[in-house]
């Protein structure tokens, strides 16, 4: 931690009335309450409870007091850092910041985590528009929207920046399986299953796990088809 930035927070956080008021009545309501806990007729046990509050609370206060120019401080040292990168490395960190959020792995509110991501992809990509990382991420969280279009015009702009981006034409096969277009959905896992084995890709069992939905999918349909026919 640098110290001299968090002195330098800390005294202006300090100085300001707001904060020189709860200070103010937070220690004259710790001394008040510590007297008339010791004038008062209550018995050693309730005074012992009381003053545990009391130190509870105090501790709190202090606890805010010290931590607000901390995280004060942080965000001033992120800012100056963001300062010195270059706009494809900014880009890259609030991808980063996105990928944060569509990664949770338990979320109460899922459906804003993924709103508050592509805010950060849309972030990344006005300072780097060609970033196929970027599209294919915000294109990703789009389809878990169930925004099928946003999602499919995300991920064919990251495929048409790097055609061999295999993630990418996952992401596109799931908008289609998703959809009931086994089809195309077949056509986008055995690109991306071709592109990961070409590149020696690690841990890309799931391509083959979510072709083999498809192939099931399909021969369901064929099925269906068969006995429609031999209904007429």
């Amino acid at each position: 931690m640098d110290w001299v930035i968090y002195r330098e927070h800390f005294e202006a956080f300090v100085s300001g009335n707001i904060m020189k008021s709860l200070l103010g009545f937070s220690v004259m309501g710790f001394f008040g309450t510590f007297i008339t806990i010791f004038l008062s007729n209550a018995d050693r046990a309730r005074r012992k409870t009381a003053l545990q509050v009391c130190l509870a609370v105090f501790l709190i206060i202090v606890t805010i007091m010290l931590s607000v120019p901390y995280l004060q401080m942080t965000q001033a040292i992120k800012a100056n850092e963001m300062k010195n990168l270059t706009q494809q490395e900014k880009a890259d960190l609030l991808i980063k910041e996105g990928n944060k959020l569509t990664d949770k792995i338990f979320s109460l509110n899922e459906k804003k985590d993924l709103r508050d991501a592509i805010k950060k992809y849309d972030e990344a990509l006005q300072l780097s528009p060609e970033n196929d990382w970027g599209h294919a991420r915000r294109g990703m969280a789009h389809r878990r929207l169930g925004e099928y279009a946003n999602a499919i015009g995300n991920l064919q702009k990251a495929i048409s920046i790097s055609s061999e981006y295999a993630w990418a034409h996952y992401q596109l096969a799931l908008c289609y399986f998703e959809q009931g277009l086994y089809e195309d959905a077949l056509n986008n896992y055995n690109i991306a299953i071709e592109l990961a084995e070409k590149h020696n890709l690690s841990n890309f069992s799931f391509y083959y796990r979510n072709r083999a939905k498809t192939y099931a999918a399909l021969a369901k349909a064929d099925r269906r088809k068969a006995d429609e026919l031999n209904k007429e």
